[in-house]
């Protein structure tokens, strides 16, 4: 009887020994990935017929918010994309007909259409001697209020989720924010006069609906 429980301990302990991780152990609660952009100029108020430049580079050192390190990511496909709503109306929808867009020869976006009929530019970074490369300009066409929006599709694909980087702990969730001109307020207030109840929601939760989705507000006038 003695043999069998010490048999069975020895199992146990085994098995306890082949399910530890040292990756895991020491991975951090999530992977955050931090993305820079720059949007010039940087003011809330434009003209028609003004250009606005968009632009990230960044190293394939790539910062984790949620540790505050740095992790090795190359040829890293982070699906970014970029929304431009009108928010003094309550259509709501994303559509850069407002605009009109002049995409970078080096890098790969593309304007789409989906079948709600709103327009987005999509694609992804140009990897090339460990610096990701994202840049398109704007020229504004219309009057308006609008709230442009860059974004990261990981957490939405199960092949970018997968994606392996040194250190990384499958367990954990895998995501990217984009943080635009260094966290500056992006004249979040334009948001408050808008009469979409859907914008007004994001002044409920900034962070997480507005500056963690590299959103920038800005006026054109005549």
């Amino acid at each position: 009887m003695k043999l069998n429980y010490l048999f069975a301990g020895l199992v146990a302990g085994t098995a306890l020994l082949g399910s530890c991780d040292p990756v895991c152990d020491d991975a951090p609660s999530k992977y955050e990935f931090e993305l820079p952009m720059t949007i010039s100029p940087a003011k809330d108020t434009f003209r028609v017929g003004d250009t606005i430049l968009v632009e990230s580079k960044f190293s394939d050192m790539v910062r984790n918010r949620a540790d505050n390190q740095r992790y090795h990511l190359t040829s890293y496909k982070f699906l970014p994309f970029t929304s431009l709503r009108k928010i003094d109306d309550t259509v709501g929808l994303s559509d850069f007909s407002h605009v009109e867009v002049l995409l970078a020869p080096c890098c790969g976006y593309t304007e789409n259409t989906v079948s709600s009929g709103a327009t987005y530019l999509e694609g992804e970074y140009v990897y090339l001697n460990g610096m990701y490369e994202l840049s398109f300009k704007m020229i504004l066409v219309n009057e308006g209020t609008y709230m442009l929006g860059n974004s990261s599709g990981i957490k939405l694909d199960e092949f970018a989720r997968s994606q392996r980087f040194p250190g990384k702990c499958d367990k954990k969730e895998v995501g990217a924010v984009v943080v635009v001109n260094n966290g500056s307020d992006n004249n979040i207030y334009l948001l408050e006069n808008s009469p979409n109840p859907d914008i007004l929601r994001v002044l409920e939760r900034p962070q997480s609906d507005f500056y963690d989705l590299g959103r920038y507000a800005f006026v054109v006038v005549e």
